[in-house]
């Protein structure tokens, strides 16, 4: 008797992943791989600065490509001290390995986009895919201007930025860092662009990181009077498993994890990132 063909994977089942693994579908099929180790991470860093701005961008370089990294070449690094970690990236930076043209996917003129990433985090905004189309905004004017790691989501056309900062971070401070390069603390308007975020979150080294939502000031506790910083209604509640709580007291900033929105103190030592929305 014939097999059944097999399942295939859902977005869901990225967040289901233990924390370290991450993993990406490609056409139905779910892939994992072990989370980078922070010096890998850091080779991978320095490899995108170099690479992003000429090849990606256009900036100094003839743009449209989109820059891949391998499994293979991580597990190749596996045993590497980080001196020849950094060599590594330096060859590679001279020889402009590991790319792909895109030009061919339109009239083969070199393309100042931004280097579009098509991926899970795309996918799953998708009006098609479940999004919802009703908040479909305008695209941000100008797309090759964004900040090198900035992802758009296509049904409201802004653009996303997880930034990773590896120590603790304060609500206020990220939200200064947010405002400062021309966005905001990212705000939620539907499950689709949750569910968006999350993939962000699924793909960085940070396990919590703050995005736009606030607590008013003597608001009843501990779900009472929560909106976002920008003055947009927070109009859905996407908070995690037993969130909010108020826990410890005080709990008033809105950050982000695996599992959804979690209160905390504003200036929690568990946050150690935030997302910026770019419009």
């Amino acid at each position: 008797m014939a097999s059944s063909a097999p399942e295939e994977a859902r977005y869901e089942d990225l967040f289901d992943l233990p924390p370290h693994v991450v993993g990406e579908i490609v056409f139905g099929v779910l892939y994992t791989y072990r989370r980078p180790a922070p010096r890998h991470a850091q080779a991978a860093s320095t490899l995108g600065e170099a690479l992003g701005p000429p090849f990606k961008r256009g900036r100094g370089g003839p743009g449209g490509r989109l820059i891949l990294g391998t499994r293979r070449v991580g597990a190749m690094l596996e045993a590497m001290p980080v001196r020849w970690l950094v060599l590594v990236a330096l060859l590679l930076c001279a020889s402009c390995a590991l790319f792909v043209d895109l030009g061919g996917l339109s009239d083969g003129a070199p393309r100042d986009d931004g280097g579009a990433r098509v991926d899970a985090a795309v996918e799953a905004g998708r009006p098609d895919a479940g999004g919802d189309a009703g908040d479909a905004g305008t695209p941000i004017k100008d797309a090759a201007a964004l900040p090198d790691g900035a992802v758009v989501f296509p049904t409201n056309g802004h653009a996303y930025l997880l930034v990773a900062t590896g120590s603790p971070i304060t609500w206020s401070d990220a939200r200064s860092a947010s405002l400062s390069i021309g966005g905001h603390l990212a705000t939620v308007a539907s499950q689709a662009e949750h569910d968006f975020l999350l993939t962000l979150l699924a793909a960085s080294s940070a396990r919590e990181v703050w995005i736009g939502g606030t607590q008013a000031n003597g608001a009843s506790e501990p779900d009472g009077g929560w909106g976002w910083d920008t003055g947009e209604p927070l109009s859905l509640g996407l908070w995690g498993p037993g969130e909010p709580n108020n826990y410890g007291d005080g709990e008033a900033c809105m950050g982000l994890r695996a599992d959804g929105w979690n209160d905390e103190a504003c200036a929690s030592s568990s946050v150690t990132g935030y997302i910026v929305e770019l419009e």
